[in-house]
């Protein structure tokens, strides 16, 4: 959540510090959505081979 201009800090080094703070937080979100991403196209995978599993199971079962 972004801070109001007014509850900023003036000290240079502690806004450095706030900077640095936020942008490995933003690292690692970016990260985390990554791994998600990922997991996501893995199950997406998963479920369409196993869509096509099914599909060659009931045209055997269909005498196809």
């Amino acid at each position: 959540m972004a801070a109001a201009s007014n509850d900023l800090p003036d000290d240079i080094d502690t806004l450095k510090a706030a900077l640095l703070a936020a942008n490995d937080r933003a690292e690692q979100v970016t990260a985390e959505l990554a791994v998600a991403k990922a997991k996501a196209s893995d199950d997406q995978a998963l479920i369409a081979h196993q869509q096509l599993e099914t599909s060659k199971n009931l045209a055997v079962l269909a005498g196809l």
